[in-house]
């Protein structure tokens, strides 16, 4: 739908601007962070230490393949 026309558009225009090993694992964070903060938000779903641990992991294993590809 319109979101992700306008996902294709400003991905597009990081890409024109930035190089691609700095733009896909910025945009990979950026949909965990923004999915967890939407999932507090509608849903009120509340973060605990397990929760924390995992996105962690999971941030840092997206820096280190990024790192690693390049």
């Amino acid at each position: 739908g319109v979101p992700n026309v306008f996902s294709t558009i400003f991905l597009l225009a990081a890409l024109t601007n930035l190089p691609a090993i700095l733009v896909y694992p910025a945009i990979n964070i950026g949909i965990i962070i923004l999915t967890t903060i939407g999932a507090y938000i509608l849903w009120q779903e509340k973060l605990n230490k397990a929760g924390i641990a995992a996105l962690t992991t999971g941030i840092i294993a997206i820096i280190f393949l990024s790192i690693n590809s390049g």
